[in-house]
């Protein structure tokens, strides 16, 4: 009886493994059809706010249920990284500073 629940635990952990190998695999296959342009425009807006926390000397937090809708919503109903990669770089340089 005792072989029979190792086994099936063995059989749930291998299932679960292969579950997650498949969703990685495919989100990576998903990231490696991006534009070279979407990435470029993602990582200037990813060092930019890590530069804004370390000069205001703030320690990132996880965001709440309603700030990940929020930023859902907006992120469905805007352009940003067109936005970034057609503004000039001292636009953006102001713009970080007046925050």
């Amino acid at each position: 009886m005792e072989f029979v629940g190792r086994l099936l635990r063995f059989l749930i952990e291998l299932t679960a493994l292969g579950w997650m190998l498949v969703t990685h695999g495919l989100c990576f296959m998903a990231l490696c059809t991006r534009s070279r342009a979407a990435l470029t425009a993602e990582n200037v807006f990813l060092r930019k706010q890590l530069a804004l926390y370390q000069e205001w000397k703030v320690v990132p937090r996880r965001f709440d249920n309603a700030a990940s809708r929020e930023l859902f919503s907006i992120s469905a109903t805007t352009t940003i990284p067109r936005l970034i990669l057609k503004s000039p770089h001292d636009v953006l340089c102001r713009m970080q500073r007046s925050h």
